[in-house]
């Protein structure tokens, strides 16, 4: 069980790293792929729904937030592309 945390740990940190570089997740053939759904369709309503939570929750969050938007080249949500967007949900789960 602890093992498994970790595994999806060591996923979310690649996703992030994968959305922050912008380059695409390689997954290394010594580990067993994850058993993750298929990238889903993620709208723009539905990351400011995920932001606006997340600075309700926590108003450090805004600052995170705002980086990993510019990270993807943008200054707003809107401004990003939206083959990016899940990209940048995993990036925000990971908050």
């Amino acid at each position: 069980m602890l093992e498994e945390k970790i595994d999806k740990l060591i996923a979310s940190i690649e996703a992030l790293t994968a959305a922050v570089s912008g380059t695409n997740l390689t997954i290394n053939e010594e580990q067993p792929a994850s058993k993750e759904e298929p990238v889903e369709n993620v709208t723009l309503d539905q990351l400011q729904d995920l932001c606006l939570k997340m600075v309700r929750k926590d108003r450090k969050n805004k600052e995170k937030i705002i980086k990993i938007i510019a990270d993807q080249g943008g200054e707003l949500l809107k401004d990003i592309d939206e083959s990016k967007l899940p990209q940048v949900k995993a990036a925000l789960e990971v908050i």
